[in-house]
């Protein structure tokens, strides 16, 4: 489907109002192309953003498990430490 400003730049080439037609659908290309660029970047930021948070989520979900073993052990070497003390 043609766009009716599209017609009339086509219709008068080299008339002012041609010209300024011609321009009005260059422009607005231009202005959707923009749009659809802005919606394909949030588009992946979003997808990006919901990465990271998965990986921020795994990452906490280690160190939870990182500072209970650290805990056990840390228990287990006074256990020994205790048992050198004393002996009996």
């Amino acid at each position: 489907m043609m766009d009716p400003d599209m017609g009339k730049a086509l219709e008068y080439p080299l008339s002012l109002g041609g010209a300024m037609a011609g321009m009005g659908v260059i422009a607005r290309m231009l202005f959707n192309k923009l749009i659809e660029a802005k919606d394909a970047t949030i588009n992946t930021l979003t997808d990006r953003i919901a990465h990271l948070e998965a990986t921020n989520s795994t990452m906490l979900a280690d160190i939870a498990r990182l500072r209970l073993q650290n805990h056990e052990l840390r228990n287990t070497l006074q256990r020994y430490q205790r048992k050198e003390d004393h002996p009996c």
